[in-house]
């Protein structure tokens, strides 16, 4: 009896406390895991609700926040939901090992409202103040002044002379127009000519009258007459002479257009169209803000990537404990804090497309020095997008080194405007889908990569066009020969670093831009031209014969004419100097 009363309360005591652990067991674990997470990363780590299962390695987590030891005002992860299998024995060696786990509602960087420093511990000043430079030197870029400078160097090039637009006049319109007004003074000729008539007719009736030259009262009558004679014969040489002048004019202005048309050929053919749209230009200014927003994007991702996981060189400060560990013989150190295999659920964007991811992190450890694998991302999007991303962030050596591979087999690009209003203004119309394949790389800070970018069924319209360049009439034309380019390619090449990176890519975009647009042109221009070449030929032939045909002719009648008159000054002068009686009219008109 003695024994029993001696074993009861001690069996009951053992019960208790294997009830109160039994019962504390997700406290306790929800303990340990918070005191080895802040010892692993050196920084605050809370969990609002835990349930734990010792039997089968299952863990329930919500509200998991671990702050950044970088900067205690944010948090490196924040997940909402998660559940987790661990390593029960590891457990209880101070190692947390997650062999698999999936998560909701996982966000990297979201803002704290306090501090997620643990009191007593030494943040890396250098690394935080490294980390606020950091992101205020990325500041997001100005594209659209960057595109309007590139369209303005663009429309600099452009000769304003060198094209038919250019020519507002030709020389022969000039040529005949001056030629057609020097002609409004012969009709002061014809009037001359015309009083002539008069003015012999009067003579001739003066001296008829009275007795004529034999009349002994007009004694004088024939020295005046010759007087008067010798002026008329003076006035109809100086018309004569006018006539002669006029006559040679017609023929030196049928050459002065004959040259002025050769002359405004040779301009024609020094006008020949020469391409405008440059194609590297073209490529520059229709493509520079898309594939400028593009590496931002996937730089930003990679960055993104590097800094989801913290260098324990620099960033984590693990809290000290008593003791050592030791390592034994032919036992390797195995890392303290360990996820082998973490499903992930997330958003972000690329080439200008919100996407919903998926996916899966693995081997993410506070010492991945001891790690026989690099850390990996593996992330899908979902829906109808078709996107694979995969990160590779090695830590294992002295210098990191870390890839980024994307893979859109068939990303949808909806609408976008490309280039700038005041000079070159496209619109790529939607449906139109993109096929990528994106290589990065990152050795310590330098970085390299390639981006090649396949785009189909694309469609344009210019809904812009500088007047240097064509402008209207010229866009107009452009827009149905553009519906023969529906896919092009582009080249991208990253250099320098993940916070100063540089890029230059090469697109055959404004290739087949400036063949589709120079073959149209070109031959608008030659026909153009051979219009304004016949156009040409039409004002010589109509100023040509209006000279021979009309002047001329105008000019033979006012010779023929004075030709008459002179021959009455003639006959008047010959019966002056014989004292002739007769001086009737003769029937010469």
């Amino acid at each position: 009896m003695s024994r029993w009363s001696y074993l009861i309360p001690r069996i009951i005591i053992s019960g208790l406390l294997i009830t109160a652990v039994w019962l504390g067991r997700d406290p306790l674990i929800r303990g340990l895991l918070i005191h080895q997470v802040q010892n692993s990363v050196g920084a605050k780590a809370e969990i609002g609700q835990i349930r734990s299962s010792f039997s089968n390695g299952k863990l329930f987590l919500e509200g998991l926040q671990i702050a950044d030891p970088r900067d205690p005002m944010r948090n490196l992860i924040q997940v909402d939901l998660a559940y987790l299998n661990f390593d029960v024995e590891r457990l209880w060696k101070r190692e947390f090992v997650i062999e698999s786990g999936e998560t909701s509602q996982v966000m990297f960087g979201a803002p704290r409202t306090d501090s997620g420093a643990i009191g007593g511990l030494n943040q890396n000043p250098n690394t935080t103040s490294e980390l606020a430079l950091n992101r205020s030197s990325n500041e997001p870029r100005d594209f659209e002044f960057e595109v309007e400078q590139i369209g303005n160097a663009w429309i600099d090039t452009i000769n304003p002379n060198n094209s038919v637009h250019s020519i507002n006049q030709f020389e022969i319109e000039n040529v005949a127009a001056a030629a057609r007004k020097s002609w409004d003074s012969i009709s002061e000729y014809r009037d001359h000519i015309a009083q002539l008539n008069p003015a012999i007719v009067s003579l001739r009736s003066a001296l008829g009258k009275n007795g004529g030259l034999h009349n002994p009262l007009r004694a004088d009558l024939r020295e005046s007459a010759k007087l008067e004679l010798a002026k008329l014969e003076n006035e109809a040489s100086e018309v004569r002479g006018k006539l002669i002048e006029m006559q040679r004019l017609v023929s030196e202005q049928i050459q002065s257009l004959t040259t002025a048309k050769i002359r405004d050929e040779q301009k024609l053919r020094q006008l020949t169209w020469t391409n405008q749209f440059e194609s590297d230009a073209i490529s520059q200014l229709l493509l520079h803000e898309t594939q400028g927003q593009l590496v931002d994007d996937v730089v930003g991702w990679f960055r993104w990537f590097r800094t989801a996981l913290p260098d324990p060189t620099t960033d984590l400060h693990p809290q000290t404990h008593r003791g050592i560990d030791v390592a034994f013989k032919g036992v390797n150190a195995r890392p303290k804090f360990l996820i082998k295999e973490l499903e992930l659920k997330g958003e972000g964007r690329l080439a200008n497309q919100h996407l919903n991811f998926v996916g899966v992190a693995y081997n993410l450890s506070n010492q991945p020095r001891l790690m026989e694998q690099p850390a990996s991302f593996e992330l899908k999007a979902l829906g109808n997008q078709q996107l694979m991303v995969n990160c590779s962030i090695d830590r294992r050596n002295k210098q990191p080194i870390d890839q980024l591979h994307i893979q859109c087999p068939n990303l949808e690009i909806d609408s976008r405007e490309l280039g700038n209003r005041d000079s070159l203004l496209v619109t790529m119309g939607s449906g139109g889908r993109m096929h990528a394949e994106i290589n990065l790389q990152a050795e310590g800070n330098t970085l390299s990569g390639t981006m090649v970018l396949h785009h189909s069924d694309v469609s344009f319209h210019v809904d812009k066009l500088h007047e240097l360049a064509g402008g209207e009439d010229t866009r107009l034309r452009i827009n149905q020969e553009l519906l023969k380019v529906s896919q092009f390619k582009s080249t991208i090449d990253l250099s320098g670093t993940l916070d100063n990176y540089n890029y230059e890519f090469d697109s055959d975009l404004g290739v087949q831009i400036s063949t589709t647009v120079d073959q149209l042109v070109r031959s608008e221009n030659e026909q153009r031209i051979l219009r304004y070449k016949n156009r040409l030929n039409e004002i010589l032939k109509t100023e040509t014969n209006h000279l021979n045909n009309v002047v001329s002719a105008e000019i033979s009648e006012l010779a023929r004419q004075l030709h008459i008159e002179n021959e009455l000054i003639a006959e008047l002068k010959e019966k002056i100097e014989t004292k002739k009686e007769d001086f009737s009219l003769p029937r010469l008109r």
